[in-house]
């Protein structure tokens, strides 16, 4: 990606910056974010680790994640769900973009905690990219999606948190929104325009393994630990903050130095226009 940070665009993007803060200036209404980088990060307690599967799986591997009885406000709507990609960004989606297949299926068992594979009577209706729901997938607040199946079994994207009991319901479900079913923009938010709010606090090309994710009274919180850059030998972790009392948006990178191979990072916000606020 060819690199944008110049002396002049800095420049322009501050006083752009600026403006935007002050016109949007009202919870709920438009949108107020802010940096930092102290170590004390949100208390993730209850703390609900979406373990990824597999390698092959990193590159944009995504959850969608549903705290019960939480909503944000953005641009004068309310969003129940983010749908969170490994790759360091979160969109919101409305209910609307989520249609439950019209069948609930029961499961025999569960091969194990962490292993991804649902034991099932029955998949039929069953199609690769539909999100699932049910006991132990994020604590029970988050779909997961189906990567594979074969008559008897259904393989998700990420891991189970808890231990699930013979005989629990799943429920599928179709993201109605198909632009998030397609490609998206390789990390850049200055052209993305797919619709949904999509927060960014580090969009590359990440190797996740562990989304951490909990939210206490109006707080919500996401967590990517990751490597920068899929063959980076640094670690690395950030997390995103909504606060639904305020609408503020937070990013915040524990204090800490990483050593990014080839990056080609977008940070900020898009989705209300492209590019509300970003860096590339």
């Amino acid at each position: 990606m060819k690199k944008t940070n110049t002396k002049s665009l800095l420049i322009v993007l501050f006083i752009c910056l600026v403006g935007i803060s002050q016109s949007f200036a009202q919870p709920g209404v438009g949108i107020q974010y802010g940096f930092s980088t102290t170590t004390t990060v949100p208390a993730f307690s209850p703390n609900y680790n979406a373990v990824v599967n597999g390698a092959s799986l990193q590159d944009n591997s995504m959850v969608i994640l549903a705290p019960t009885g939480y909503t944000f406000p953005f641009a004068g709507t309310n969003y129940p769900f983010f749908l969170t990609s490994t790759n360091g960004w979160t969109a919101l989606l409305p209910a609307t973009d989520l249609s439950a297949v019209a069948f609930s299926t029961t499961s025999n068992a569960i091969s194990g905690l962490n292993t991804f594979v649902l034991n099932l009577t029955s998949t039929a209706g069953v199609a690769n990219g539909m999100y699932v729901s049910g006991p132990g997938i994020l604590g029970g607040q988050g779909y997961a999606f189906v990567v594979s199946f074969t008559a008897t079994t259904v393989t998700l994207n990420v891991g189970f948190t808890t231990a699930v009991a013979v005989g629990a319901t799943y429920n599928f479900f179709n993201l109605l929104n198909g632009s998030f079913n397609s490609t998206l923009p390789t990390n850049i938010l200055s052209t993305y325009a797919l619709g949904r709010p999509l927060i960014a606090p580090l969009w590359d090309d990440l190797a996740t393994t562990i989304f951490s994710v909990n939210f206490t009274g109006l707080n919500y919180n996401i967590r990517w630990s990751a490597k920068w850059g899929t063959g980076g030998a640094s670690g690395e972790s950030f997390n995103v903050n909504f606060n639904n009392s305020t609408g503020f948006i937070n990013f915040n990178y524990p204090a800490g130095a990483y050593t990014p191979v080839a990056p080609s990072a977008s940070i900020g916000i898009a989705g209300v226009c492209a590019g509300d606020y970003y860096f590339a």
